[in-house]
């Protein structure tokens, strides 16, 4: 019995190393139906930064991390200052498709504000 506890406990650590793992865009992108709905750790250069309003008047920021093959869009209410050009780590939830409203949304990451 005390090695099915540790086994299990073995696997427990292992699920968990592989969550807090720092992932490229193109990591994220090979793995995308795995991934798909996961808290993930991000890491990329910042491009196409948009600072937005939503139709209710709530700020957001939009922009794309990138790496050297791929870029993944990230939405954020917080009001942290992004720089564009700059290679930065950001944590949220994953979506390889999003709906929302009439609008479908592909590969994006969910800041935890």
């Amino acid at each position: 019995m005390g090695k099915l506890r540790f086994a299990s406990l073995a696997a427990l650590f292992v699920c968990a190393a592989a969550a807090a793992a720092k992932l490229s865009p193109a990591q994220v992108l090979y793995s995308t139906n795995q991934l798909n709905g996961q808290d993930i750790t991000l890491v990329g250069v910042v491009t196409s930064l948009k600072a937005l309003v939503t139709p209710d008047g709530q700020p957001y920021q939009s922009f794309k991390l990138c790496d050297a093959g791929a870029c993944i869009t990230v939405f954020t209410r917080d009001n942290s200052t992004y720089t564009e050009g700059k290679e930065i780590t950001v944590t949220g939830h994953f979506w390889a498709v999003r709906h929302e409203g009439y609008t479908t949304r592909y590969n994006e990451i969910i800041l935890d504000d």
